[in-house]
């Protein structure tokens, strides 16, 4: 009786609302939508990926929050790249875009590896959530410690749909 009294207990933990701290769920949905929108919208792979991929480091980041001791060295990065690769392997297989790389110094005189665009992507969505909280630490430097009402989603949402257009309309 006392260990479903404790699972009940730790289940509503996860449930309850609690202060957000870097990536909240506002922002894990949001990449999401900009993934998912994309695929929609039958724009390329990378694109799709971007999105994806930020989702999957934000989930990582947020997870890695909620466990409040720290049980192994670099467990957050540990919890961040096991929520990567447990979202990005499986939708590989189904996004099968790839273009040919040329690497001179690695084999015989032309060897060219295919590296799939979705992965390239999501590694890109990645990095981008990751450096959007220092983005919103910096603009609130330049505005005198001032934020505005969820500055650190309107922030990661604009670098993600900027980083997108980008690669659509410029490559």
């Amino acid at each position: 009786m006392k260990k479903i009294i404790i699972s009940l207990f730790s289940f509503l933990g996860f449930a309850l609302p609690s202060v957000a701290k870097a990536h909240c769920p506002l922002c894990t949905a949001g990449a999401v939508a900009i993934g998912l929108g994309a695929y929609k919208l039958g724009i390329s792979a990378e694109s799709v990926g971007i999105g994806i991929g930020a989702a999957a480091v934000a989930l990582g980041l947020w997870i890695s929050r909620i466990i409040p001791k720290k049980y192994i060295p670099l467990q957050k990065e540990i919890i961040v790249i096991a929520s990567f690769a447990s979202t990005i392997w499986p939708v590989i297989p189904f996004m099968p875009s790839a273009f040919p790389l040329y690497i001179a110094f690695l084999g015989d005189y032309g060897t060219t590896i295919a590296v799939n665009r979705f992965l390239v992507g999501s590694i890109i969505g990645g990095m981008l959530i990751m450096i959007a909280p220092f983005v919103s630490a910096w603009i609130s430097r330049l505005a005198g410690e001032k934020r505005v009402p969820f500055q650190g989603m309107i922030i990661t949402i604009l670098l993600l749909v900027v980083s997108i257009l980008i690669k659509e309309f410029a490559l």
